[in-house]
C-alpha cells in the first residue's frame, strides 16, 4: 500500500476515534500502531509500541502532566488557597516547607518515609492529621513496605500520636496528634 495513503487513511481514523470520546492518547497509540503494521509488520508495530509507552512514561517531563491535572482540579473545586501541590526533590522540599499543618499526605520515596515525619510532625499542629500510604505492621505484608518495617515501627513508637492502619489496599497508616 502507499505510504501517503496509509498516513492519510490513519488521520482520518484518529479523528474518528476521537469523535467517539476515544482518549486521544489510546487513539494515537491504536492508529501508530496499525500504520506500522501496515507499512512494516505487526511485530515491528508491537516493538514501536513497547518503546515508545516506555520511553514516554518514564520521561519526568511528561511527569507534569497528571500534576497539572490534579491542580486543575484542585482550582475547579474552589480548593486552591488551600491546597499546596509542588513537583520537585522532595528530600529537598519537604524540610524546607513552612508550617503548620493540618493534614499531611505522604506517598513519596518510601525508603525516606521517616525522614519526612521527622521534617513535618513539628509544623504538624496538634489535633492535625499526618497519613502514609503503602504501610503495613512490622511483621505483616509484603516484605520492604513502607520503608523495610523501620518507619511503621519508629511511628508507632511516637507517644504524641495515635495511629491506626487500614490494611486495605496498600495499606493506609492514620495518625492523629494528641499533643506536642
Amino acid at each position: 500500500m502507499n505510504p501517503l495513503f496509509i498516513g492519510s487513511l490513519g488521520i482520518a481514523a484518529m479523528f474518528f476515534l476521537i469523535l467517539l470520546q476515544v482518549p486521544i492518547g489510546i487513539s494515537m497509540a491504536a492508529i501508530g500502531f496499525i500504520g506500522v503494521g501496515l507499512m512494516d509488520s505487526f511485530s515491528a508495530g508491537f516493538s514501536v509500541l513497547g518503546a515508545e509507552a516506555a520511553s514516554t512514561l518514564g520521561d519526568v517531563n511528561i511527569a507534569v502532566i497528571p500534576l497539572f491535572m490534579l491542580m486543575g482540579n484542585f482550582a475547579a473545586a474552589g480548593l486552591s488557597d488551600y491546597i499546596d501541590a509542588r513537583l520537585g526533590d522532595a528530600h529537598e522540599i519537604v524540610p524546607s516547607l513552612e508550617g503548620p499543618f493540618d493534614f499531611v499526605f505522604s506517598d513519596a520515596d518510601k525508603g525516606w518515609y521517616k525522614n519526612y515525619l521527622i521534617a513535618v510532625l513539628p509544623k504538624l499542629e496538634v489535633g492535625g492529621c499526618y497519613t502514609t500510604h503503602n504501610v503495613s505492621m512490622p511483621g505483616r505484608g509484603r516484605r520492604g513496605r513502607g520503608g523495610s518495617g523501620d518507619y511503621m515501627e519508629y511511628l508507632m513508637s511516637l507517644p504524641n500520636l495515635e495511629t491506626t492502619v487500614d490494611s486495605r489496599g496498600g495499606g493506609l497508616a492514620i495518625s492523629y496528634k494528641k499533643s506536642e
